[in-house]
């Protein structure tokens, strides 16, 4: 497996002071000296990093998890891009009954979901039995959906896309095109169960500063090799390039 760059607390403490820097910058170095230390807490609480290790078979499926507006898909889309990995948008795999009851503000129950998560849990062991690099973003709001997914295995890993209910609001309500109503996040919240001992992403800031604190925490797919004709170029003693 790839290394991830993370051999240590202080190789680990650095790469959250550049995420700080980086997601959340501070207007003056006079504000930045006050904030510095409840403001590094807050974050490491929010965006705890933890390795990811690929399954036996060399693949890795990261869920982006979260209530409906919490950016699953366009972060998901931009990372999957960003990465060469597969991309899959569980709203898709939702019935039309399911997508009427979402568009008219009624929430799903357990029943309404089962069918609905057993189709996503098909394609994330696909990728895991393929040997292929995914994205999956799908709600997974409660411990028994986490569970009949598959996430405490190994290759499969949870990140959660969590902001404050106004930031939510008011991202539904400029969401044009999308089935699931601004009357539906009540009863996403209410069903939320917050999940523990996973990466924690207040998407609070531009979905391209987002995947780019997700990526330095995702290994990279191993290349495969690739064939030559004939010796390659040498530089510097280091063999073939």
């Amino acid at each position: 497996m790839p290394s991830l760059g993370i051999t240590s607390k202080k190789a680990r403490s650095c790469n959250l002071d550049h995420q700080f820097q980086s997601l959340f910058p501070l207007s003056s170095r006079a504000s930045a000296a006050r904030a510095e230390g409840s403001a590094r807490s807050d974050y490491r609480q929010r965006c705890r990093l933890k390795e990811f290790k690929a399954s036996q078979d060399g693949a890795l499926v990261v869920i982006l998890m979260g209530v409906s507006g919490a950016g699953k898909t366009t972060i998901g889309k931009l990372l999957a891009s960003s990465l060469g990995w597969e991309f899959h948008d569980a709203d898709d795999l939702h019935s039309k009954k399911n997508r009427a009851k979402m568009h008219h503000g009624i929430g799903l129950t357990d029943a309404d979901r089962r069918p609905w998560l057993k189709r996503i849990r098909a394609i994330i062991d696909g990728s895991l039995k393929n040997g292929r690099y995914a994205i999956v973003a799908c709600s997974a709001l409660k411990e028994s959906y986490r569970k009949a997914l598959g996430c405490n295995r190994a290759g499969v890993k949870l990140i959660w896309l969590t902001a404050r209910r106004e930031v939510i609001a008011t991202r539904i309500a400029a969401r044009i095109g999308h089935f699931a109503s601004r009357e539906l996040l009540a009863s996403q919240f209410a069903d939320l169960e917050p999940p523990r001992g996973v990466m924690r992403v207040n998407v609070d800031a531009t979905p391209r500063q987002i995947v780019a604190a997700i990526r330095r925490c995702l290994p990279r797919p191993p290349q495969p090799a690739q064939k030559r004709s004939g010796p390659g170029p040498m530089t510097g003693g280091r063999g073939c390039v």
